[in-house]
This record gives structure tokens, sequence and C-alpha cells, in this order.
């Protein structure tokens, strides 16, 4: 049997692929991407954010007064003051209420706060002063303790200055008066005059005098002049008054007997010192004060 024979066909074209080739021509497998474990996550450029620019600080000119100003300048308790300021300042004083001592602080050139103490004890029994009608003061004993608290306002920014202040008193006042002969001719007789009332001095015998001041806590104002000796001492001045509004006054007759009638028997003694005594406290309403001083600065 014969073989068939193959016929060429030009028009037929046999290809072939290599075993690799077609193990490339395979889809890939793509697995998918777990973003929660991945610990960062691409930005797409349309979801960037503009950067915006950021203008350099630029440093303010320092003022030099205001440096020369904090130099010049020194704190105490919290206030300014010049360099070199003192505004502590102690003192010793004299006056009407005795000696005393006290201390203060400038709060500025129109201000200062001080507080002090004035004391005095005096006592005569031979005072001996002699009266024209016959009538001596021969016995004064004065008791004086006060504390005060005390603004002095300086309206100048000087040495002048108004005082307003509360002294706390303790002060008591006592006397005698006591028939006296030395200024009278031969013949007259020691006279007391209470109330423009003109009484024996020798039948009515010492008459004492009792001044008690009931408001221990008195309202003060006064003036003064505290001008500087040199940059840390000065003097200081004081003169004022305290209201001490009605103060007991008691006027008594040694003797006790108040019904002694006076010359004309016109009142008694006792109807006489009673309107010495209403007298006497109303004229007591204000108690002067007068002190010099000296001071220091520090």
């Amino acid at each position: 049997m014969a073989e068939p024979v193959a016929i060429p066909n030009e028009n037929i074209t046999e290809t072939t692929q290599p075993q690799s080739q077609v193990a490339l021509t395979q889809p890939p497998v793509i697995e998918p991407v777990n973003t929660a474990q991945s610990p960062t996550n691409p930005v797409l450029l349309s979801e960037a954010q503009p950067v915006q620019a950021v203008a350099p600080q630029i440093a303010k000119p320092t003022i030099v007064s205001s440096v020369v100003t904090d130099e010049t300048e020194t704190r105490i308790l919290g206030l300014k003051y010049a360099e070199g300021a003192k505004p502590f300042v102690v003192f010793a004083e004299a006056g009407i209420l005795g000696l005393g001592f006290g201390a203060g602080f400038s709060i500025n050139s129109y201000l200062d706060l001080v507080a002090g103490y004035n004391g005095g004890k005096y006592k005569a029994d031979a005072l001996d002063f002699e009266l024209m009608s016959g009538m001596k003061v021969d016995k004064v004993d004065f008791d004086s303790k006060v504390q005060y608290v005390a603004a002095n306002i300086r309206p100048f920014a000087g040495s002048f200055h108004l005082t307003l202040g509360l002294f706390n008193q303790d002060i008591k006042f006592k006397g005698q008066y006591s028939p006296s002969d030395f200024y009278l001719d031969e013949g007259e007789l020691p006279e007391y005059t209470f109330n423009h009332a003109t009484f024996d001095a020798n039948q009515v015998g010492n008459v004492h005098l009792d001044v008690d001041f009931n408001q221990k806590v008195l309202p003060y104002v006064g003036i003064g002049w505290s001008p500087k000796i040199s940059q840390r001492w000065g003097l200081a001045t004081q003169f004022g008054a305290m209201y001490a509004g009605k103060p007991q006054v008691s006027y008594y007759p040694e003797n006790g007997n108040l019904t002694i009638q006076d010359q004309d028997k016109t009142t008694t003694l006792g109807e006489a010192l009673k309107v010495e005594e209403d007298n006497f406290s109303t004229w007591l309403k204000w108690i002067p004060v007068a002190k010099i001083g000296l001071w220091v600065r520090f």
C-alpha cells in the first residue's frame, strides 16, 4: 500500500511557543493587602494638604528709656521706689503727752503711715502756783499712756503734712486747790471763785479736781513740719488735738461740805462746783497735742 505523500502548502504557517512563554502569559495572582496591619498608608497627591508658610518672628526694638527706668528703680514691699530710696523711718519725740517713740513707712512722696507711743507721769506735791485771789494750786498729778496710728498726708510732697489718726489713750489728771495769803494784804482773807461766786477759802478748805476721759479711742487731727537735716536725719514737729467727747470732771471739797454759802448768799459751793465741772468738761472736749522729735530714715 502506497504511503501518502505530504504535499507542502505554502499558505499554511505552523507556529510553536516555548514552554516558558506560555507560563508568563498566565494572569498574575494579586493578594489583598490588609491596611490595618500596614504601618503607613500611601497618601495620594490629590489629597495632600497645602503647606502654609510661617513668617519669621521679628524682635521688637528695646526702648532705652524703659531699661534706664528699671535700672534706677527698686521694689520694697511690692512698691516701686527710686534707687537709693529710704522709705522706713524711726523717731523719738517729747511733748505734752510725755516722751515717745515710733516707726513709719512712706508709701510714696505724698503719704506716710506711722505708729507710736507717748507716755509720762508728772507729780508735783509742792507746786505752789499762787493765784492773786488767794487760791494756790499745790498738787498736780498727771498720768498719760497713749498709743496711736496715723497717716501723714503731704499735699506738696514736702516737709509740711496734715495728720489724721486714732489715739488709744489712758489719761488721768488730778489737781488740788489750797488757800493762800501770799499775795494778800494784811487783814484780807483768801478766797475761792467758782462760777463767779466768791467763797471763804479758809472755810471751804482744800478743793480737789479729778479728770477722767471715758472714751478710750479718740480721733486725731493735726499739722506738722518735718524738714531734713541730712539725707537720713531730720526734725519733726506736730500740733493738733484729740477729740475726747465730754470727759468726766469732778470738783469736791476735802471736808465734803457742799452747803457753804458764797459771800453774797446767792449760791452754794455744790451748785457753783457743778457749773465749773460742766464748763471744764466742755473745754476739754479737745485734748491738745504738741510735740517735737528727731527722725532717721533707712
